[in-house]
């Protein structure tokens, strides 16, 4: 988990656990009045793919299965720890994810070489748990993944083809929703 993600978790959280087979992790947020417990499992083959959103009112995190899973985690929110929606798309492992600055969108990363863009807008019932998108251009896994403010870039990290073999680098790509592409527009290599 980001060192930014580590410390959030650290403030909000009181308690941390994880059995020997790194299968369970159990944060307990305090609430206002009170106190309630948020369970989360996480696969250990996609650990690192857990992502608060920006609110704090919601957590993703990749299962075994290569699906994602969103939860709320708002003790304000009648159904705290309640699964909100289940995506599933990719055929791999999901090793990164990441909301949009808004928190209305969310971008899955996986070992199947492809990033995906997901709604994940309460209030926008047409896009609302669909796939918004999938970017293709990676020749392995993908690290990590982000989405500028605006929007109108992502950025995905990885193994990406430079000339005749795979090394590590990144993608930008330049993302149109109203025309519904993105397009890669600069590799940059390590």
């Amino acid at each position: 988990m980001p060192g930014k993600e580590r410390e959030l978790v650290k403030r909000i959280s009181d308690s941390g656990v994880c059995d020997e087979h790194n299968f369970f992790y159990s944060w307990t947020l305090s609430a206002i009045h009170g106190q309630q417990k948020l369970k989360i499992t996480i696969n250990t083959k996609s650990e690192n793919a857990v992502r608060l959103s920006h609110n704090g009112k919601r957590i993703a995190t990749a299962t075994e299965t290569f699906k994602v899973k969103v939860e709320t985690i708002d003790p304000k929110v009648q159904g705290f720890g309640k699964t909100l929606i289940n995506l599933s798309g990719h055929k791999g492992v999901i090793s990164a994810i990441n909301y949009s600055y808004d928190d209305n969108l969310l971008i899955t990363g996986s070992y199947d070489k492809t990033a995906i863009i997901w709604g994940v807008d309460e209030n926008d019932k047409l896009t609302y748990g669909k796939k918004l998108g999938t970017l293709i251009g990676h020749t392995g896994f993908i690290s990590d993944i982000c989405f500028s403010n605006d929007l109108k870039l992502i950025i995905t990290a990885g193994i990406v083809a430079n000339k005749d073999k795979d090394t590590d680098g990144i993608i930008i790509w330049k993302v149109n929703f109203s025309q519904g592409n993105c397009k890669a527009i600069k590799k940059i290599f390590h």
